[in-house]
């Protein structure tokens, strides 16, 4: 009798499960049939941009931004921004240039779901590199129970087939700064509306669908709490970053092999890459159907840039963290050195050019001084910045001196008297 009371339970136990996946189904195709069948197509785009402290699964989005482009008018109609306390380390700060005290008094997610979900329900999604932004607001949807479905949305990336910034440069689009969520996602948006101009009209209405977002009847909707940093105090955002973060100028005419090159790029930022970075770049292989050509192309090619960019600043460690970063990637160290060696011209030397006064440990140094001593270095010297010829500006950030003007209109990298005597060991 026992086993017959038991068997009665399963039986209890397996309707009742069946009736619960018959009700999340229906659900599901509900949700469908409102946003993904509209009586007119929606023509309203969430572009967004996400902070995270790192790349894999996870990790968690410190900053987030979302632009509403209206295709149809080409206007952008709202604009949301907020840092997010990610309830663990922060990640990188020598990339993205958030600290924990940023981060103290920011909302967590479940505390600005209802405005994300607000602004992506029912939206066609766009990103740079889109697969990996959608991943991580998929994430944290799923830690609060909220159904979320990213739909098929645009991703600049793969239409542009380069890197943002250079992108930005290509089309001569203003990014202020660059791994600023709302920056970035400003720079999507511009992008994004370039491409479809110059693509076919129905690019949108005939590829894509939108964006889905179910909260939970227990999610309540609260007053906004979003924190961004033009809200903090200047103290609190003061950051000197003595460690360079390593953007890589990838460049790759294989459109199958770019997302993967620019996570790649995203992880060698730091010149470490770990297991689970590691873990992550061979699941986005898996997902893009890369073969192992391709890897060891996309790897070498990376590493490549990694030893030009390196050069610049001659830094032990990071020849020491080089020769990691090889093993790691599988790369024959010696082959790629002698490859780079016999490549390298006189384009690659790094130039310098300086503005204002310039002070080293609170000392004032004589402009001449320091030109001597950035030519002892091996670096060229230019007495103007230009897009091309120079490769760093040094000065105050907070001038307003033409070269400081033309050198964030570039994107020229700036460094702060402390930062250029670390880069040539003084």
């Amino acid at each position: 009798m026992p086993f017959s009371y038991f068997r009665i339970y399963i039986l209890i136990a397996r309707r009742y499960n069946f009736i619960m996946t018959m009700e999340n189904s229906i659900l599901h195709n509900n949700l469908r049939t409102k946003y993904r069948r509209p009586k007119e197509f929606p023509t309203k785009v969430a572009v967004v941009d996400t902070e995270t402290t790192g790349l894999y699964k996870t990790d968690r989005i410190v900053e987030l931004a979302i632009v509403i482009l209206d295709s149809a008018t080409g206007e952008i109609v709202d604009e949301f921004e907020t840092l997010m306390n990610p309830g663990r380390d922060i990640g990188p700060t020598r990339v993205h240039g958030i600290t924990p005290s940023m981060v103290a008094a920011a909302p967590l997610f479940e505390e600005i779901e209802h405005e994300v979900a607000e602004r992506l329900n029912g939206y066609i999604l766009s990103a740079h590199n889109l697969a990996f932004d959608q991943r991580m607001l998929t994430s944290e949807f799923n830690r609060t129970g909220t159904i979320f479905e990213p739909g098929k949305g645009l991703c600049t990336l793969q239409l542009s087939k380069m890197r943002l910034d250079l992108a930005c440069q290509a089309y001569g689009i203003p990014l202020k700064s660059a791994h600023r969520a709302l920056d970035d996602a400003r720079a999507a948006t511009h992008l994004l509306k370039i491409s479809l101009e110059s693509g076919p009209r129905n690019l949108i209405s005939s590829t894509c669908e939108p964006a889905i977002v179910s909260l939970s009847p227990l999610c309540q909707s609260a007053q906004s709490v979003a924190l961004t940093r033009d809200s903090l105090s200047s103290q609190a955002i003061e950051l000197v970053r003595l460690q360079k973060a390593h953007r890589l100028d990838i460049v790759c005419n294989d459109p199958t092999v770019i997302p993967y090159l620019d996570l790649l790029g995203l992880a060698l930022e730091d010149l470490v890459l770990t297991e689970q970075e590691i873990s992550e770049l061979n699941a986005e292989a898996i997902r893009l159907g890369l073969n192992s050509n391709q890897i060891t192309l996309a790897h070498e090619l990376a590493y490549g840039l990694l030893m030009t960019d390196i050069a610049v600043g001659n830094l032990p460690t990071e020849k020491q963290l080089m020769k990691v970063l090889a093993l790691r990637l599988g790369i024959d160290e010696e082959n790629i050195c002698a490859t780079h060696l016999n490549s390298t011209s006189e384009e690659m030397i790094p130039a310098v050019c300086f503005t204002g006064d310039i002070f080293i440990k609170g000392q004032f140094f004589e402009r001449a001084k320091l030109e001597q001593l950035a030519i002892a270095a091996g670096w060229n010297l230019e007495h103007s910045v230009t897009r091309k010829r120079c490769t760093l500006l040094v000065g105050d950030r907070n001038s307003h001196s033409s070269k400081m003007e033309q050198a964030l209109r570039f994107g020229i990298e700036i460094a702060s008297g402390d930062q250029f005597a670390a880069l040539i060991g003084l």
